[in-house]
């Protein structure tokens, strides 16, 4: 019988005893992360079982999200801004919704409060019930959207000041290694403004439906929340 990831926090366990595993996986064979990615692709099965895992369900998506992460956090001499991930760690705390945000449920759907109830505070995620139909939705004002962004330009500049630039040839020709850590060489200041400059509005939003998204489908089986309305300065995305 296949256990289910019922929760946030049973979710998180999940992803740090991966995570571990890999982080001992690599330190056994000295593989880099992208040779641990190819390997485990196509290994995962044996992997999970080795870690008597396999009996969990969704802990497939797992292994995949933390090989993804390692592979992009890979330092090729390239950095990119696709490299920042929020693994093991909520990208949203912007702290719990209000009645307010019940009443633009309410307003949205047609309903009374009596039918709206918060499944989980931290990622603004209800359960709307009525007429023997249940939809799911999340919901934040744009202060929260606002906050959202100011958390995000700081993960990635925490991203990229974290990584190493090795340079190990010039022009073709081989040399001895040398590193360079950004946080030495980079203006924070600068960095700062030329994250906020690449940062959209869409952006913003593919980024909280993305980070909202696994773990609404990990926690709680509920799929995709793919449609999307704005209603009185709220955002509100749902099934």
């Amino acid at each position: 019988m296949m256990k289910k990831i019922s929760n946030r926090e049973e979710a998180n366990k999940y992803y740090k005893l991966v995570n571990n595993a890999i982080n001992d996986f690599m330190g056994e064979t000295k593989a880099r992360p992208s040779e641990v990615h190819k390997y485990l692709t196509k290994n995962g099965v044996k992997f999970l079982k080795k870690l008597e895992l396999s009996d969990v369900e969704g802990i497939d998506s797992v292994l995949n999200d933390v090989l993804l992460h390692r592979r992009h956090m890979e330092d090729d001499k390239i950095i990119t801004f696709e490299s920042f991930s929020k693994l093991n760690e909520s990208s949203i705390n912007v702290g719990s919704p209000s009645v307010e945000h019940e009443k633009i449920l309410a307003d949205v759907f047609n309903t009374s409060l009596g039918h709206i109830d918060v499944l989980d505070p931290q990622l603004h995620l209800f359960k709307i019930s009525d007429f023997g139909k249940d939809v799911y939705a999340v919901i934040f004002n744009e202060s929260e959207i606002s906050k959202i962004k100011e958390d995000l330009i700081i993960k990635i500049k925490d991203e990229v000041t974290s990584k190493v630039m090795n340079v190990s040839d010039v022009g073709g020709v081989d040399i001895s290694p040398i590193k360079f850590w950004l946080s030495d060489i980079l203006d924070e200041t600068k960095l700062s403004e030329s994250i906020n400059s690449k940062i959209s509005s869409d952006l913003v939003f593919d980024f909280i439906k993305s980070s909202f998204s696994n773990e609404v489908s990990l926690s709680y089986n509920l799929g995709q929340l793919n449609s999307f309305k704005e209603y009185s300065g709220f955002s509100v995305w749902f099934s």
